[in-house]
């Protein structure tokens, strides 16, 4: 009795041979067992190389701050967030929280649509001191949703955003008539010839165990003004 069911808990037999089960599917494991294999020399694929129209994401382009609807999915119950900053770290964290909750803002419209929150002069500079970023491009961060001692927080990397340019569309006499952001994102120059981090590197950057560094930062004014837009030529454009 006791050979039988170690035989069953090991799987079909085949002259001596014992086929471990796995454990996920309860079946037979195909996969093939090896040793002392290693991840060195390995780089993990960004997942900003991928399409992404189901995960959370964070915009920022000129005073604006806004959200995409999956944000919003993930969080029905809140209307408003706190938006706290990591210079150390280069990190945005968004985390719900009531409507009594100072420095909170908004982050969907009366609808429930995802809001363009206007952020102050102040608030951008700090941004663009961090990052080196021109905030008239539009950059989108890829969040990822993680839960501290009952608190849901997205976190967004300012180190891996996707950068959406300004072109600008110019008439005959050479005048700038307008200019929006493209469609097809350019990446970081550190991310030429390489498809990511190495397994590494990977594991320690992105391991999520300290909140310390954060700061909250108010972004709505009531009286927000737009930076000065630079002047385009056409080479630029």
């Amino acid at each position: 009795m006791d050979d039988q069911m170690m035989i069953g808990e090991l799987g079909d037999t085949t002259d001596g041979v014992n086929f471990p089960i796995d454990p996920i599917t309860g079946k037979e494991d195909e996969f093939t067992p090896v040793e002392n294999f290693s991840y060195a020399g390995y780089q993990i694929t960004r997942e900003e190389f991928f399409a992404h129209a189901k995960e959370p994401a964070l915009c920022l382009c000129e005073n604006k701050l806004y959200v995409n609807k999956v944000c919003l999915r993930k969080a029905p119950d809140t209307s408003r967030v706190l938006v706290m900053v990591s210079p150390e770290q280069k990190k945005i964290i968004l985390k719900p929280c009531s409507e009594e909750t100072k420095d909170s803002v908004p982050w969907l419209t009366a609808k429930g649509n995802a809001r363009q929150v206007t952020c102050k002069p102040a608030f951008c500079a700090l941004i663009a001191d961090l990052t080196g970023w021109n905030l008239h491009n539009r950059y989108k961060m890829i969040g990822k949703m993680v839960r501290n001692k009952g608190d849901r927080l997205f976190i967004f990397d300012l180190d891996a955003a996707l950068i959406y340019p300004r072109k600008a569309t110019i008439d005959e006499e050479g005048n700038v008539v307008r200019s929006k952001p493209t469609r097809e994102p350019v990446y970081m120059e550190s991310w030429r010839h390489q498809f990511g981090l190495p397994v590494e590197e990977h594991e320690r950057m992105y391991s999520i165990n300290r909140f310390d560094d954060y700061v909250v930062i108010s972004v709505q004014g009531k009286k927000p003004q737009t930076p000065k837009k630079p002047e385009l030529d056409k080479e630029d454009a």
